[in-house]
């Protein structure tokens, strides 16, 4: 399977909102709905402004992460967790709203870049290595895993990798050879950018240097999907975010925890929040420090483009790409090897299922379905 166009969408409550996809939605405010009471749909500002204020309530139950034992406390929330969340948020504001609040955006960021407790991490494959994480100085908020204590697993291995990553990392599973990305996501990357190593494309080896071979001794070389219907076993680029280097595994379960919000997350959506604001100044060294700390050229200037891209490179299968390309527009304008004709506006949101139409009338279609 490949997916549209270079990401999966995460599961993450926090980072993709559920107005982001199905405009407006039922506000419940109690465990169990009244079946001869259901709830209608609330409109998407209503959601919004719901959201933050009880994100701007909890900030003040919740320990700075400058105050606590970071190796003992972690991935429980701080408030520079909730500081980046409503940066995101602020940051899609104008998508949600109708309202731009990049100001407001700007604000969390100072917020969490303020407390001193986070830094981008000198190699950024080490943040989705689960014998690091807990030390991590960039991991701003996390889903634990631990399949070997029944608290939760880590599947990327499995439904991504080739099946012959078995052999290549000791695997106690075969790998399904499912999820894969493109030639155009592998292309926004420089050849000596270190991000670019978390994608296998081409001709594989082992760990050790010596080709990856099938059973009779052809090498594995990963090329594009040329028919998503019918792809072959080597077909697809492989995104290698969450590797299995040093994780531990219950069956075909990781313990690599789950990223929800790293600190280079929080540099991009300032930088993007400043641009908006005309302070192209301001903004570029942000976008630097992200591009230099994977080796990548140094900008001398900046475009909303540019980091539509450098999102596109940081954060590729964490959960922003559709977010992103709605904000920014392209999702719409823009076609890629599976989507070859643009989308209409309304495209931006998903259809509510017709079993949820049928079984609660108070629900209405978002528009265009």
């Amino acid at each position: 399977m490949t997916l549209n166009p270079d990401d999966i969408e995460s599961v993450t409550v926090l980072k993709v909102f559920a107005m982001d996809n199905w405009g407006n939605v039922p506000l419940v405010m109690v465990a169990r709905i009244d079946p001869n009471n259901l709830p209608g749909t609330t409109p998407r500002a209503d959601i919004f402004k719901f959201i933050e204020t009880e994100m701007l309530a909890a900030v003040a139950d919740l320990p700075s992460a400058k105050d606590v034992n970071r190796s003992t406390y972690y991935p429980r929330f701080t408030k520079e967790s909730i500081y980046t969340a409503l940066a995101y948020m602020y940051l899609n504001a104008e998508v949600y709203t109708g309202t731009a609040q990049w100001q407001k955006a700007v604000d969390m960021c100072d917020k969490v870049i303020s407390s001193g407790a986070f830094s981008l991490m000198p190699n950024v494959i080490d943040n989705f290595t689960s014998t690091k994480q807990a030390a991590s100085t960039e991991i701003i908020s996390a889903f634990s895993k631990d399949p070997t204590k029944n608290a939760g697993n880590n599947q990327f291995i499995l439904y991504a990798q080739n099946g012959l990553d078995q052999k290549k990392y000791n695997l106690p599973f075969v790998p399904a050879n499912g999820y894969s990305t493109t030639q155009v996501a592998l292309d926004r990357y420089e050849d000596k950018d270190v991000r670019k190593s978390m994608i296998e494309y081409g001709p594989q080896f082992n760990l050790d240097g010596t080709p990856l071979t099938y059973p009779k001794g052809t090498q594995l070389v990963l090329v594009p999907v040329r028919d998503i219907i019918s792809a072959q076993d080597n077909e697809g680029y492989k995104v290698l975010k969450y590797t299995p280097v040093g994780a531990a595994f219950s069956g075909f379960n990781a313990d690599n925890d789950f990223i929800l919000e790293r600190y280079s997350n929080v540099l991009l959506i300032k930088a993007e929040a400043l641009l908006r604001l005309g302070k192209a100044i301001e903004a570029l060294p942000l976008v630097n420090q992200v591009r230099t700390r994977s080796n990548a050229t140094t900008l001398t200037s900046l475009t909303l483009q540019n980091i539509e891209d450098e999102r596109g490179r940081e954060f590729i299968w964490e959960g922003c790409r559709r977010t992103d390309m709605i904000r920014f527009g392209d999702y719409f304008t823009g076609t890629w090897p599976f989507k070859t004709i643009q989308s209409t506006k309304f495209q931006a949101l998903y259809p509510i299922p017709k079993e949820q139409l049928v079984n609660n009338p108070k629900l209405v279609q978002n528009p265009g379905y």
